[in-house]
């Protein structure tokens, strides 16, 4: 058969490749969007992330907030501020009310004795 011959199909594949490639390039520009806006979000502690603290600090009530430091002890003896817990005063005394309910078991079981 012959290119001039018109019994063979003719078939222009030039818009199906350019649909392709626009479709592959719409997709990884979608990828590189989605990666774009989670890096923006912005991260909250994990729960399950602890601090290792000695004692707490100083603890003040500024309007209807307390704040409270975390203190580390460091080789030497001293001890220095941590990190600062900033808690509205209603959770505050709710957290305290937990804090003598939990006190409470221990004595129950013996961990610690009432003076």
């Amino acid at each position: 058969m012959n290119k001039n011959d018109s019994t063979s199909p003719s078939v222009n594949l030039f818009p199906v490749m350019a649909l392709s490639f626009m479709t592959l390039l719409a997709t990884v520009a979608a990828i590189v969007m989605l990666i774009g806006l989670h890096n923006k979000i912005p991260k909250s502690p994990s729960v399950s992330s602890a601090v290792a603290v000695d004692e707490i600090g100083e603890i003040n009530l500024d309007q209807n907030t307390v704040r409270f430091n975390l203190m580390k002890r460091s080789a030497g003896g001293k001890v220095e501020k941590l990190q600062e817990v900033v808690i509205p005063l209603e959770s505050f005394i709710t957290g305290f009310g937990r804090q003598q309910k939990f006190m409470d078991k221990m004595v129950e079981e013996g961990v610690i004795k009432k003076q």
